[in-house]
């Protein structure tokens, strides 16, 4: 978490300099995170060290994101219809509930009973704020 909270301030900034668009949003985006902790999962599962596994995977998919940039591949996103990114959508949206409820009960077993219970009040009140708005 603090290495994403780290590279993103400092590529926020390089890009609000050097860019001209200081007011564009770089964040963490759903897909992203989820592939973040896929990977920290894989590292952890195979005993990896998680930085230098995330590291030589970000560097295998710039590999990729060229070879499809020089082959002119984006010309292809013409048939990517809405289905496909409301599909997607909705996949990125199970995961993250399936990864809420499954750390929220594993709260009850893993910690005391008084921090598992606000973790409760919490989620309930971020689905009511949610749901409000």
């Amino acid at each position: 978490a603090v290495e994403v909270l780290l590279s993103t301030a400092v590529t926020g900034i390089l890009f609000a300099l050097f860019g001209g668009q200081p007011l564009c949003i770089l964040g963490v985006t759903g897909p992203v995170s989820i592939f973040t902790i896929t990977v920290y999962q894989m590292a952890t599962a195979l005993k990896l060290p998680f930085v230098p596994f995330y590291g030589w995977t970000q560097l295998w998919a710039a590999v990729m994101h060229w070879a499809l940039a020089i082959t002119n591949m984006c010309d292809l996103i013409r048939w990517v219809t809405r289905y496909s990114c409301e599909t997607f959508g909705v996949l990125i949206a199970i995961i993250y509930l399936w990864t809420g409820i499954v750390d929220g009960i594993g709260t009850y077993f893993r910690s005391p009973m008084r921090s598992a219970y606000f973790q409760f009040i919490i989620a309930l009140g971020t689905a009511w704020l949610a749901l409000t708005l």
